[in-house]
């Protein structure tokens, strides 16, 4: 059994006719899911947009294939632990609950 990696990738792209629908089409053909999507307007010409995806597959594969593209002007990613990994009961990050 592989485990399901979470990964954030940061993008900055020029803002092409279609270069979204083209980002997101990439990522999905590479059987990856997307958990969010945000896009920040740089300037007229560009914008940042930074995506949560998770798939059993490495990351690097679809970096590498994003890079590619012809309006992405930087790429980066970086591996995320799973939110329920963080949040178990009696690990120092969890709070206690108490009731009053």
């Amino acid at each position: 059994m592989q485990i399901t990696e979470y990964s954030q990738m940061t993008l900055r792209m020029s803002r092409d006719y279609g270069a979204l629908n083209r980002l997101l089409g990439l990522i999905r053909q590479k059987c990856f899911e997307i958990e969010s999507l945000q896009v920040h307007p740089e300037s007229n010409e560009s914008f940042r947009v930074q995506v949560v995806v998770f798939s059993e597959r490495p990351i690097g594969h679809l970096l590498k294939k994003i890079k590619q593209m012809v309006e992405v002007r930087s790429a980066s990613a970086c591996h995320m632990r799973p939110y329920l990994e963080t949040l178990i009961p009696g690990d120092a990050s969890f709070p206690a609950l108490t009731a009053n």
